[in-house]
């Protein structure tokens, strides 16, 4: 035994020859792969397996062979789960944050820039099958009414529509432009409804306006399930009024005549 294995083990068990012990080392080993949150403690875990294994070999004074392996066998899991789970786990955080952020930023400055499909790249499902003259007609109705874009900011202050865990948040932004500073409510679809899979673009983008009327991105269309306006009738043509009809004439009532039947004066 080594003189830090010896070191370790004492501040675990004393060791009597006459009572087996568990190892020290084997229940450190266990401890640190069961920590499995904390990265850096599951590679000691798996060194201290080894060393507990070592240590504990045909030694009748000592057991704890079976935490030994199991510490080893879950600190190579863990380890090789950190090496695959974190950089994924870092990347979503980041590219979760930076949507956030930035929000429709990149959108807005490539449709300004006069590239809507582009514009349309960064939306997903109606706002990405738009046609091109509808995401111009957006960014030019914007551009009329406040001048050019500057800039997007994530509206702290407000508090989200809608909450996380959702496939879809609603954030709020704060959008603004030469001649004027606009608020803004954004859809971000996280997860695809149907398939599950990731998406992390926009669905819409609202920008309100209590004075000239709100705009959206895309245009919000009716179902085919939604109430239709209703149509108005069309009105008579002129060339083909309809005619009145007239009353029905009254029968004419039997008289007399006052020379009698004709046939029966020449009778006779």
């Amino acid at each position: 035994m080594t003189q830090f294995e010896s070191q370790f083990e004492s501040q675990f068990d004393a060791v009597d020859p006459g009572e087996q012990k568990t190892s020290g080392l084997a229940i450190g080993s266990l401890v640190c792969s069961l920590i499995c949150c904390v990265p850096v403690t599951t590679i000691p875990g798996i060194l201290l397996g080894i060393a507990a294994m070592v240590s504990i070999g045909n030694n009748p004074a000592r057991k704890g062979k079976g935490l030994a392996v199991a510490g080893i066998l879950l600190g190579v899991i863990f380890t090789a789960g950190h090496v695959y789970v974190y950089p994924k786990l870092y990347e979503f955080a980041g590219e979760t944050f930076e949507l956030l952020m930035n929000g429709p930023n990149d959108a807005l400055v490539a449709g300004f820039a006069g590239d809507p499909a582009e514009f349309r790249s960064n939306f997903y499902g109606t706002g990405a099958q738009a046609h091109d003259a509808e995401a111009q007609a957006f960014i030019d109705t914007l551009r009329s009414r406040y001048g050019e874009f500057q800039s997007c900011q994530f509206d702290e202050q407000a508090q989200p529509s809608s909450a996380f865990g959702q496939r879809s948040t609603v954030f709020p932004y704060i959008l603004t432009f030469d001649n004027a500073t606009v608020d803004a409510d954004v859809q971000i679809i996280w997860v695809d409804e149907r398939t599950g899979d990731k998406v992390f673009k926009f669905g819409w983008v609202i920008v309100h306006d209590a004075d000239l009327g709100d705009l959206r991105y895309p245009a919000k269309k009716l179902g085919p399930g939604a109430a239709q306006p209703p149509v108005a009738d069309p009105p008579a043509s002129p060339e083909s009024p309809a005619a009145p009809q007239p009353p029905p004439a009254p029968e004419p009532a039997d008289t007399p005549s006052p020379t009698g039947d004709p046939e029966e004066g020449n009778g006779g």
